[in-house]
């Protein structure tokens, strides 16, 4: 699933009856298109750490693309574009969350599709692996426009399942590999690396983590936005009150609108890596019985910190944590974010951290504006200083023209300053 956190829920369930399709490896039955998952067998999580992974030899990697930046959504999201070389931009939400792929109708016009309202059979495009993708397109409010107001694509697990998927979301790139050439370990030795074992449901992903000390088994959701969503009666089970949770935001989705209240763990880990403190928000009623056995997902803020590897068939997780490893929700500190987006109290402690976070922050800004600026070409127009970009810098200086650097502009425009008393 998709889009939980800051600004709405999406849940996807078209619903078509018995559908039959066919992976390289299996033949599967879904009863829905989006179908909610039903109770697995109960696991224990083995965090197991005993070999060096290997590095994926360069034959077993299918493609290798890079996360789309300045899409809607792409800052709390991972969408990538999978048109092939030379057509049009194929951008897909990568959503481990969603059991089928699925197209908005605006977006899938956009494509060249020819949008039906009624059509029993999935639409195909081609796609940069070599295979196409069959999809969806959502007409069940309209066959013109989205529902919920989100113009995407979801590029769901029945299409991802048959590779064995790394997401490094620190260098910001997906690569699909073969996972006939390239088997995840069942051990690792490294500090910061750890495998998981998990199980499925249908196509989704369930794994385990440890919440105030307990397990807990969710979705493991790269679809959802913030944290990820708790049902209230995982909460419950490990000894927190819901009802006195701090209240949180109401979350738009297509079955309704969904409560929430705030849970700031104590202890949270997963695959054996611990948090600092960290929210989740919490459905009291749960989830509409959508994600998986105990409705619970965890989303992009926690599986960012680190880059991860899915291999569907061995049914391993392999995580590496990243360097920048940090408490997060909405893009920012936890600290940061419960003040601003759940207006919870602050202590005269916290308010201090938040603003050495802030001058940090703001120095942070300060030297990625200068290293820009370092970096960039200027030259004198009328009326001003024009900065030198794009095509423009690829064709070269026009007959006359003088460019400079941004050190340099700043000196001169200091000695016209100077010779002119400050006068414009």
């Amino acid at each position: 699933m998709f889009g939980i956190g800051i600004v709405e829920l999406i849940v996807f369930s078209l619903l078509v009856g018995p559908t039959l399709y066919l992976t390289r490896r299996a033949l599967r039955f879904d009863s829905t298109l989006h179908a909610c998952i039903c109770a697995g067998t109960l696991f224990s999580a083995i965090v197991v750490r005993a070999a060096p992974t290997l590095p994926v030899p360069p034959e077993a990697v299918i493609a290798v693309v890079p996360f789309l930046e300045g899409e809607e959504m792409s800052q709390s999201h991972v969408v990538i574009d999978l048109a092939p070389d030379g057509q049009r931009p194929f951008p897909l939400l990568l959503d481990t969350g969603a059991s089928t792929s699925i197209i908005t109708p605006r977006l899938a016009r956009s494509l060249g599709v020819s949008v039906r309202r009624i059509k029993s059979t999935p639409y195909r495009k081609a796609t940069r692996l070599g295979r196409d993708l069959q999809f969806w397109v959502d007409t069940r409010a309209s066959d013109t426009a989205s529902s919920t107001g989100w113009e995407v694509g979801v590029l769901g697990a029945d299409f991802l399942d048959d590779y064995l998927i790394e997401i490094d979301y620190p260098a910001r790139k997906v690569r699909f590999i073969d996972p006939d050439r390239y088997d995840l370990p069942e051990r690792v030795t490294a500090p910061d690396e750890c495998v998981l074992p998990f199980t499925l449901s249908g196509t989704r992903i369930l794994i385990e983590f440890e919440l105030e000390g307990r397990p807990v088994r969710a979705m493991l959701d790269t679809g959802a936005s913030g944290t990820g969503l708790l049902s209230g009666k995982v909460v419950r089970e490990v000894g927190v009150d819901v009802e006195a949770l701090p209240e949180g935001m109401e979350i738009m989705t297509t079955r309704g609108v969904l409560s929430t209240r705030v849970l700031e763990t104590r202890r949270f880990a997963f695959c054996g890596f611990a948090f600092e403190r960290i929210g989740f928000l919490v459905s009291p009623r749960g989830w509409f019985n959508i994600a998986g056995p105990t409705d619970s997902a965890l989303g992009h803020d926690i599986l960012s910190q680190f880059t991860i590897r899915i291999d569907y068939e061995r049914r391993r997780l392999w995580l590496k944590r990243s360097p920048s490893f940090a408490s997060r929700y909405g893009g920012m500190s936890w600290a940061q974010a419960r003040s601003e987006i759940f207006a919870l109290p602050l202590s005269d402690a916290e308010r201090q951290a938040l603003r050495l976070e802030a001058e940090h922050r703001d120095a942070e800004q300060t030297e990625r504006w200068k290293e820009r600026q370092a970096s960039r070409l200027f030259v004198e127009e009328l009326g001003g200083w024009g900065v030198i970009e794009g095509h423009r810098r690829r064709r070269g200086p026009k007959p006359g023209e003088v460019w400079v650097s941004y050190d340099e502009m700043m000196r001169i425009r200091r000695e016209q300053d100077a010779n002119s008393g400050g006068q414009p």
